[in-house]
């Protein structure tokens, strides 16, 4: 409706058919990203440990 108030003329059947495809994609893009954010990042094991604490302990012992 805005391009139509906005240049006074009827848009072109073709153009009229690609704002269609374009709104729908954008529908379901916005869809996806709000399933992307509603669902919380949930690991399944814990995080490697830092490559210098993985050294310490093969090579040396503690004391107690």
């Amino acid at each position: 409706m805005l391009y139509q108030q906005g240049s006074g003329h009827p848009l072109p059947r073709e153009i009229r058919a690609r704002l269609v495809e374009i709104v729908r994609e954008l529908d379901r893009l916005w869809e996806a990203r709000r399933h992307e954010l509603a669902s919380a990042p949930f690991p399944l094991q814990a995080p490697p440990a830092p490559a210098e604490t993985k050294t310490r302990a093969r090579g040396h012992r503690q004391v107690a």
